[in-house]
């Protein structure tokens, strides 16, 4: 990483970046945005970002009161994790 900039954007109030900084996800009115070294893309959604896995390869959010883990790529079905309460962690296994 020589400091290069390789993308801008507008980012609301939340801000979730993968484990090594190279993928950000931040809250939109109408969804979320994914900015990467290639691309800003924007989701829409009625959910709610509240985290990111450090790979940087699926989002946590909450909608309807429950928290699901979705792909960012979206290949697979979002993952239900119980109600928006609970609390997420991360871990290397």
């Amino acid at each position: 990483v020589d400091g290069s900039t390789f993308v801008e954007g507008v980012v609301g109030t939340e801000v979730f970046a993968s484990a090594d900084g190279c993928l950000l996800v931040t809250t939109t009115s109408s969804g979320y945005s994914v900015l990467s070294s290639t691309a800003i893309e924007r989701v829409e959604s009625d959910a709610t970002v509240v985290g990111l896995s450090p790979d940087g390869a699926a989002v946590a959010v909450a909608v309807d009161g429950r928290l699901a883990l979705s792909a960012l790529d979206q290949s697979d079905e979002p993952i239900d994790l119980g109600p928006a309460r609970r609390s997420i962690a991360f871990t290397d296994r």
